[in-house]
């Protein structure tokens, strides 16, 4: 099955002083998709990175993901050394410190 890239954004939204950084959390049958940081600071974490000039959140998120892993995928909310679905257990074994909220939602999907 041959998968495309998002469709690029077109500039023209609200100027951003700042960066912004867009997370996307990806489940599926699989598991979870995380990444492998190369600088291991975290050692794990989901995919993401900062948004570009005129780019929601979204669309950011789903940008990264396409970049990171090439992967297409839908949004329903909102440096790699390696890309890799993992189970929920081992989602707790890799990222320990994950953010509680996030721990809740995927364990009320699962």
């Amino acid at each position: 099955m041959q998968v495309s890239p998002p469709e690029p954004v077109e500039a023209g939204g609200a100027e951003q002083a700042d960066p912004v950084v867009a997370v996307a959390v990806v489940i599926s049958h699989l598991g979870v998709l995380v990444r492998r940081r190369v600088d291991s600071a975290p050692p794990w974490t989901f995919l993401g990175g900062k948004m570009e000039p005129g780019e929601t959140p979204v669309q950011a998120a789903v940008r990264e993901v396409w970049e990171e892993a090439r992967e297409v995928v839908a949004a329903v909310g909102s440096g790699l050394s390696e890309v890799r679905w993992v189970t929920r257990d081992q989602l707790d074994e890799l990222l320990p410190d994950l953010f509680d909220p996030v721990r809740s939602w995927l364990a009320a999907s699962a």
